[in-house]
């Protein structure tokens, strides 16, 4: 710790000379602190003054050796040098030097000579810094040795998170779950990254429900954060509970926050899958349109299919068309044309038939059936000529033979009647 000033050097100084804490404090872990109240010479004040001063100033040479002089005159187990421990401590840590500092603050602490509130102080610092210095059991420890000593409502959330923390890093996913939740009910306003941990703690425990609520919360929390939204709808995927995860993939969608193609295809499976046909085939093609999903047959064919299920089929004979032009054979506008012959659009519906028929890669079966179509199209427009000869076409196709000689025959009652 670094001190700016001589004003906050000397409230350091006076907080840590001055005994203001009782003499006798009952351990809850069963221990008892028997330590008479003392106070420093004037002469070892005024060096310790110097010396902080030193130490505010990042003078740390010069109050090492200062400490180390008064370290060689002291007392053993003595108060002042239990003191001069905790200031080299200090400065060992000021310059880095973390395990130079554990090393001090335990010696100040072995001698058992601060007043209840250092020496329990001394007590969490050495936990801090040995669950730095990536010593977690023993940090662990030492941090369960202060709560035993720590009255309730004198620990901090930081405590809490600190031992998470360690936790976490053993494991231990219980008990460093009770931790964070404890940090967290002890602040109005809880930071994300102790959410976040809790989350990750969620996960390691495979507690997906859980994990949903904490997601939820964490929504309302930072809703402009696009990925717990897409990570609660994936919870709720995983969970089996489709209508909740699209319902919040759908909210995600209209706070513009999926960018990709695959949280655009999700979403629109999930339209489809509760029987949300329009909103499915509005979201990919929009999607495709914006660039985010790749134009080809695939997804264009899967924009068609879902609009016709929602019977808009002007919306669906387009996306077939556009589905076709990436197609190697005629099956796309063979489908097309089915829509264009319900429909009654002749004209279009032989346009495409012709054009699946010339693309080929259909079964003997389709193109008879698409020979009869041509035929049908070309009689409804009067061009009995342009039928006959598709009803021919018709007739090489065994499963098309049948039919395509009925229809022959009604156009020569046609042609009769006109």
């Amino acid at each position: 710790m670094r001190y700016r000033n001589l004003y906050q050097l000397i409230i350091v100084v006076i907080s840590m000379f001055v005994v203001l804490t009782p003499a006798l404090a009952q351990n809850q872990c069963g221990a008892e602190r028997d330590v008479r109240a003392q106070a420093l010479d004037e002469a070892t004040f005024k060096q310790l003054s110097d010396i902080y001063e030193d130490i505010g100033e990042e003078n740390f040479a010069d109050a090492k050796k200062g400490l180390d002089r008064m370290l060689s005159r002291s007392k053993d187990g003595s108060y002042p040098q239990s003191i001069i421990l905790q200031a080299l401590g200090h400065t060992a840590a000021s310059e880095e030097d973390y395990d130079g500092a554990l090393v001090y603050f335990q010696r100040s602490v072995d001698i058992n000579a601060l007043p209840n509130r250092q020496h329990y102080q001394m007590i969490y610092s050495i936990a801090q810094l040995l669950i730095a210095r990536e010593r977690y059991r023993e940090g662990l420890e030492k941090l369960e040795e202060w709560f035993c000593v720590t009255p309730p409502e004198n620990v901090t959330s930081n405590a809490y998170l600190l031992k998470a923390s360690a936790n976490v890093e053993l494991e231990n996913y219980r008990e460093a779950l009770t931790a964070i939740d404890m940090a967290i009910s002890l602040e109005s306003a809880p930071k994300e990254n102790w959410y976040q941990m809790k989350l990750g703690i969620n996960f390691e425990l495979d507690d997906l429900p859980s994990a949903a609520k904490t997601l939820e919360i964490m929504i309302n929390l930072w809703p402009d954060k696009e990925n717990y939204w897409k990570q609660l709808s994936s919870v709720y995927l995983n969970l089996k509970d489709e209508n909740k995860a699209l319902s919040v993939l759908a909210l995600a969608y209209r706070k513009n926050m999926l960018d990709t193609s695959q949280e655009i295809l999700q979403l629109s499976s999930l339209y489809q899958y509760r029987d949300v046909p329009y909103e499915a085939a509005k979201v990919l093609e929009k999607g495709i349109n914006d660039g985010i999903v790749e134009s080809n047959q695939r997804y264009w064919e899967q924009t068609a299919n879902a609009w016709y299920q929602a019977r808009e089929l002007e919306n669906a004979l387009n996306a077939f068309e556009k589905a076709g032009q990436y197609s190697d054979d005629g099956s796309i506008d063979l489908r097309r044309a089915f829509i264009l012959v319900d429909r009654q659009e002749w004209e279009p519906a032989k346009t495409a038939l012709q054009r699946a028929i010339d693309k080929g890669g259909l079964k003997d079966s389709e193109t008879g059936n698409a020979y009869l179509l041509i035929g049908m199209s070309e009689m409804n427009l009067e061009r009995f000529d342009a039928a006959t000869s598709a009803f021919d076409n018709a007739l090489r196709y065994e499963r098309s033979r049948s039919a395509a000689r009925q229809w022959k025959e009604q156009v020569v009652q046609r042609r009769a009647a006109g």
